[in-house]
């Protein structure tokens, strides 16, 4: 499951073993790579890599620039318009998915929030 990834990741990320924490930066590296590609994935797929996306900012396994980069990409399919194109939808998905998972982190960024609102 997702949760289970991300326990491992938290691991992995402070774990003492350099390729443990290679390992870390590899899995995320690849799956913000992997985000052009989303709009293609079966709807499973794409709900569990959106709640994976989400669980990532909110257990704070990513920080500063990269952190930055998963809070634009969830802005950024969030503002694809649900109903114009299969794929839209499936980015405006994904962007809800990952979204439900921080919510409770949201009022850490209040001008996150108001580009939110303005959609």
């Amino acid at each position: 499951s997702a949760r289970e990834v991300v326990e491992m990741l938290k691991r992995f990320k402070t774990s003492g073993s350099s390729r443990e924490n290679d390992i870390f930066a590899c899995m995320i590296h690849n799956l913000f790579d992997e985000y052009r590609f989303f709009s293609k994935y079966p709807e499973k797929e794409l709900r569990i890599t959106g709640i994976l996306f989400g669980l990532l900012i909110k257990e704070q396994l990513v920080s500063s620039i990269t952190l930055g980069i998963a809070l634009r990409y969830v802005l950024e399919a969030l503002r694809k318009p649900p109903n114009q194109s299969p794929q839209s939808g499936k980015m405006f998905r994904f962007g809800m998915f990952a979204l439900e998972q921080f919510k409770e982190r949201l009022h850490e960024w209040p001008q996150y929030c108001s580009h939110i609102v303005q959609i």
